[in-house]
């Protein structure tokens, strides 16, 4: 028994003993990470002259795309339903422009690329006009100047009120023989202008009932102005038409009689009518 007391003790010894170190072994160094947070450069002259050419590109496209949209004809940008009435003006509604008076659709016998005037004589003498003109260039001005006739009868057009495309452009404004240019808030390819004629009536002294008209005595004037123009007059029976290039020229019989007065078409920008007429 203390035979074996002393062996389990020598062993246990022997397993107690440290663990020498093995030759060659060497602690693992610690190792630590360094995160660099890289420093932003500032932006280059290069940098932004294309980022604000991409910018000015995108503004540039926008544009196009209104003034193509404002372009295409009403018929293509409405669905396919009735032939579209005229409208009367606005006389509540504000546009872009600030004012009340607006750019309508012309009647559907307006011809495209070309102007319509319809004008109406009044029981006072007067003539209310309505003049649409639809431009195969785009436009920044009109020019108005109201001619007189043979024998000046103190012409004027009054309550003249003009709008392009989207912009109201005046109202309200007075036309005399001496041109008035007109400028617009933006470009525009569509103008619609309305006025009254006053002194474009005159009576022929030997009949109370017969008198001469000029409904086309205000002329308008722009660049590029060309295409077909077509003439609508009534308010009154209207007894013959002549035309000419202009006040105190060479006339001639033009036109056709119509159920609510005369029609005339010509390719002729800047045409003058003569009517005789027959007064209430």
């Amino acid at each position: 028994m203390k035979a074996l007391s002393r062996r389990r003790h020598r062993d246990a010894g022997q397993h107690a003993a440290p663990i020498p170190p093995q030759r060659g072994w060497q602690p693992e160094p610690e190792v630590s990470y360094v995160v660099r947070t890289e420093e932003r450069e500032p932006r280059s002259l290069g940098w932004w002259l294309r980022s604000f050419g991409l910018l000015l590109v995108a503004a540039l496209a926008i544009v196009g795309a209104v003034l193509l949209e404002a372009r295409q004809p009403s018929a293509q940008r409405q669905p396919s339903v009735a032939p579209p009435t005229v409208r009367p003006a606005p006389t509540e509604a504000k546009g872009p422009g600030g004012g009340t008076f607006l750019y309508v659709d012309p009647p559907p016998q307006a011809p495209p690329g070309g102007t319509y005037v319809r004008a109406t004589v009044r029981p006072d003498g007067t003539i209310a006009v309505r003049e649409w003109i639809d431009s195969a260039r785009v436009l920044d001005r009109v020019a108005l100047a109201a001619s007189q006739p043979e024998k000046p009868t103190g012409l004027i057009a009054s309550n003249v009120r003009i709008a392009a495309d989207l912009f109201t452009v005046t109202e309200g404004a007075v036309v005399t023989d001496r041109p008035s240019t007109f400028r617009f808030h933006a470009p525009a390819f569509r103008v619609h202008l309305a006025y009254v004629l006053r002194g474009a009536v005159v009576r022929v002294p030997a009949s109370r009932q017969r008198a001469v008209a000029w409904p086309t005595a205000l002329q308008v004037a722009y660049a590029g102005r060309g295409g077909p123009t077509k003439i609508d007059l009534g308010g009154t029976q209207v007894l013959s038409m002549r035309c000419g290039p202009g006040p105190g020229r060479r006339t001639r019989p033009c036109g056709d009689r119509t159920p609510d007065g005369w029609t005339v078409r010509t390719s002729h920008p800047g045409t003058w009518l003569k009517a005789r007429i027959r007064m209430p």
